[in-house]
């Protein structure tokens, strides 16, 4: 074998040189850490002249809270001969100032005498960049977690890579237990089956796409719809790397949007009955006027009297549905005054009772004592609470229980008519404040109870709902603000 050594006549020269010249710091320091030898680097990197730094302690310029693991680092060099350790601590420049080093070195015991040669290279500015890019990821991670639609990220093979936090909460899973997955094991699988697809083709075609309406399963397992958009993320060369998703809630936005089409459909509506009514509201009043006339002039025993007799109630029937339609179609002035709750109701209740009896319906009623004055006309609102009662005793055809409850929430008196009724399957439940829509047989209901229910209690600024399970039985619920004048008379006298 050729011996090296002519090749390299000058070799000490030759590696002085080399780390003369190296733009790491070489440093060599005996087992107390005293500095031996410092390479002309230490002067660009911090400052100091090599001799400025020759017999002092190297652990002197590194700073308090990087202390105990580098004596630990060199200890261990020290104790393990020949085996590179490294370590990264900071440094104290000449200017006070703090460099980063990232330091390997070795303890050597030779004919030289024992020693540890150490290399540090200045990587503060590569700890700053990195530090720079954690700092961007953290805020850029803040902005998307704020943000409350569903934020997410897949890979290839719709593997999700990062979600937000709303995503998150959504499906009840942390960041660790959705990356990976293609999607919740709670959702549907036909919903899954369909999400791989379309992320699919966002891979395959590397456009944008746009899902205006899916289902998503919550992790309560509630189901709700969004919209939701897809787009490709490219990589440098051009190619679809991953996508990212956003997907938002429009479950209200479409329950919105259906109560202004409803309200739109009983203006519709109000506007056509308001004329209907006008034009049946003067020849009804000849009719019934001639009728009442004739009546008048009649005996009791003469034979045209049951016929005049049954063209009056008639037509006093007719007129009482022109004044719904009226009522529905906003034709008809308030008289809104603050009213005792209790009394309105109770007047409305004497009404229903007799009814109630014959078909063996007992009324129970469930008051709050003390209740504040409630802004109300008090025939409509009696006449709301009738036709409820109605619908109620017509739901329990073989007799039942209807109980009339009333309280005060918020700002608001709730009135509620419970039955133990048929109940009303979902289907008919989002039809019923329709005008004309009735389940009853034909001449036993106009279909105009709850849409004129619907439409005055609108006109006092209250609210109407239904909660229904079929063979449990029906409750509606209405609401009506309450008076400025809330002193309560019995209270203030």
């Amino acid at each position: 074998m050729t011996d090296p050594a002519p090749l390299l006549p000058n070799s000490e020269a030759y590696f002085r040189s080399l780390i003369e010249d190296a733009l790491d710091i070489i440093t060599v320091t005996d087992r107390t850490s005293k500095v031996l030898y410092a390479s002309p680097a230490v002067e660009r990197v911090l400052g100091f002249r090599p001799e400025e730094l020759m017999g002092q302690r190297v652990f002197k310029f590194i700073h308090p809270d990087d202390l105990v693991s580098a004596l630990k680092v060199f200890g261990r060099a020290v104790l393990h001969p020949g085996t590179p350790q490294s370590h990264r601590f900071r440094h104290r420049h000449k200017d006070g100032s703090w460099r980063m080093l990232e330091c390997i070195g070795k303890y050597v015991n030779d004919a030289s005498g024992p020693r540890v040669i150490a290399n540090s290279r200045d990587v503060t500015d590569l700890r700053n960049a990195l530090q720079g890019l954690r700092d961007a990821e953290d805020m850029y991670s803040q902005i998307l977690d704020a943000i409350t639609d569903l934020v997410f990220v897949k890979g290839p093979k719709s593997h999700i890579r990062w979600a937000n936090k709303a995503f998150r909460n959504y499906y009840g899973m942390t960041q660790e237990q959705l990356y990976n997955l293609i999607d919740s094991p709670n959702n549907d699988p036909d919903f899954t089956q369909q999400y791989v697809k379309d992320d699919a083709r966002v891979f395959e075609t590397g456009q944008i796409l746009d899902i205006p309406k899916e289902p998503v399963k919550r992790h309560d397992g509630a189901v709700r719809f969004f919209h939701t958009v897809k787009a490709p993320i490219l990589s440098s060369e051009g190619k679809v790397a991953m996508m990212v998703g956003v997907s938002r809630d429009i479950t209200d936005r479409e329950h919105l949007e259906k109560i202004v089409q409803q309200s739109e459909k009983l203006s519709a509506m109000g506007q056509l009955a308001a004329g209907v009514a006008h034009e049946i509201n003067n020849p009804l009043g000849v009719i019934l006027g001639f009728a009442q006339g004739l009546a008048q002039r009649l005996r009791p025993e003469d034979p045209f009297m049951m016929p005049v007799k049954s063209i009056e109630r008639e037509a006093i029937r007719c007129k009482i549905l022109v004044q719904d339609l009226l009522t529905f179609s906003r034709e008809r002035k308030l008289g809104i005054l603050p009213e005792e709750p209790a009394s309105v109701i109770e007047g409305a209740l004497s009404l229903v009772e007799t009814q109630a009896r014959m078909r063996n319906v007992t009324v129970h009623r469930e008051f709050s004592p003390n209740l504040p004055l409630f802004n109300a006309d008090r025939n409509q609102i009696q006449q709301v609470l009738i036709n409820l009662c109605t619908n109620a005793m017509d739901a329990m055809p073989h007799g039942g229980r209807l109980t009339v409850f009333l309280t005060k929430k918020d700002s608001f008196i709730e009135v509620g008519v419970r039955d133990t009724g048929t109940g009303i399957p979902p289907e008919i439940r989002q039809k019923i404040f329709e005008p004309f829509f009735t389940t009853k047989e034909v001449g036993k209901g106009t279909g105009l109870g709850l849409s004129l229910a619907y439409e005055i209690l609108k006109k006092h600024q209250g609210t109407i709902e239904c909660q229904s399970e079929v063979g449990l039985g029906t409750t509606f619920l209405f609401r009506l603000p309450l008076s400025d004048k809330n002193t309560h008379p019995k209270l203030a006298a």
